[in-house]
């Protein structure tokens, strides 16, 4: 207990007339707490009792008392009040960390005076959780309203009383991804969301909302959310990416025959090919290779087409070329050259 003007109390000893200390006091009391040496005139006081004071100098004047709150938690404070009628009349409450910056608690004073701290009775300040594992706190009480140098209030058996100290839960869940991220699904592929968990290191297994879609339709990223909260209010998220690819090529269609049998000489059109793309629709066609009809052979065009996913296809068409009607008509209707009656050329 301060009362020397340390920690934000104020310098109650003032000088003193013989033995006699005009604004501290003692009473008889419990035992509890006993405020012994406070006071020059009770060889054994149990209450600590605060005076007017010559010319009721105390008015303003403040008590701090001094304590640890680490591993407690919920502070409520109680003490046995009893007052004369000329004593204070006003009493301000307030709570600090440090015994520098203060809280005010609460103030008593009119009609809540004369009910509590000024009769008989045990008083319970409001409970304090501002405190909480606080290792130094301090209470300070400033009174006031004094009407006479003899009035006063005195405490009685003051007891701080707080519980358990349980440190906050500050921890998240910790959420787990089911299946592969990055997903990667082919376009119009089904897909099943493979989930996650959570599990919290206080509340265990807690529950997982899911955000977000996807559209397997339409090739793109998409992202999934995955929320959990604790009972502490403590939230985690988690982000899984699902990309739709295109993975199939275009189609090639070769028009016309393939292969394709020419006589030498004969004129060569090309009858060409096309490609469609399931997701961008029909694509161009790119055309290697040539064909000279002058010489007999097997000649191959390759065709490609390659859609916007960069997915490439290939196809070819083999163009022979063979000499004589003898041969055409072998080739073509499978006739032989003795069928004919003419000569055939040996290929």
């Amino acid at each position: 207990i301060y009362l020397d003007g340390s920690n934000g109390s104020s310098d109650w000893f003032v000088p003193e007339s013989g033995t006699t200390n005009t604004e501290l006091n003692g009473f008889a009391g419990t035992d509890v707490n006993a405020t012994r040496g406070l006071s020059a005139v009770t060889t054994s006081p149990s209450a600590l009792a605060l005076v007017g004071g010559a010319s009721t100098a105390a008015n303003g004047k403040s008590m701090v008392v001094k304590f640890s709150m680490s591993g407690r938690a919920g502070l409520t404070v109680t003490f046995a009040a009893q007052a004369t009628g000329t004593g204070f009349t006003s009493q301000v409450w307030e709570y600090s960390p440090d015994g520098i910056t203060w809280t005010p608690l609460a103030t008593l004073d009119g009609t809540t005076v004369t009910d509590n701290f000024a009769t008989s009775g045990v008083i319970t300040l409001p409970n304090i959780t501002d405190l909480d594992n606080a290792p130094d706190a301090y209470l300070r009480l400033t009174v006031d309203g004094a009407t006479s140098s003899t009035g006063n209030n005195r405490l009685d058996n003051i007891q701080l009383l707080a519980g358990e100290y349980t440190p906050p839960d500050t921890t998240v869940p910790v959420i787990t991804i089911l299946g592969d991220n990055p997903l990667t699904l082919p376009v119009d592929a089904s897909f099943t969301d493979p989930g996650a968990t959570a599990l919290d290191e206080t509340d265990g297994p807690v529950a997982i909302t899911t955000s977000g879609e996807v559209n397997t339709a339409v090739p793109g990223e998409y992202t999934l959310t995955y929320s959990a909260s604790d009972a502490a209010g403590n939230a985690a998220t988690e982000t899984r990416t699902v990309v739709v690819a295109d993975v199939t090529a275009p189609l090639i269609t070769i028009a016309g025959d393939n292969p394709l049998y020419l006589p030498v000489g004969a004129a060569f059109n090309e009858p060409g090919a096309s490609a469609f793309d399931a997701i961008d629709g029909d694509v161009e066609v790119q055309s290697t290779g040539t064909v000279n009809t002058a010489a007999r052979g097997t000649y191959v065009l390759t065709y490609s087409a390659t859609d916007t996913a960069g997915n490439e296809a290939t196809a070819t068409r083999e163009v022979v070329v063979r000499s004589g009607a003898a041969h055409y008509f072998q080739t073509q209707y499978g006739w032989a050259a003795v069928d004919l009656g003419a000569d055939a050329d040996n290929d």
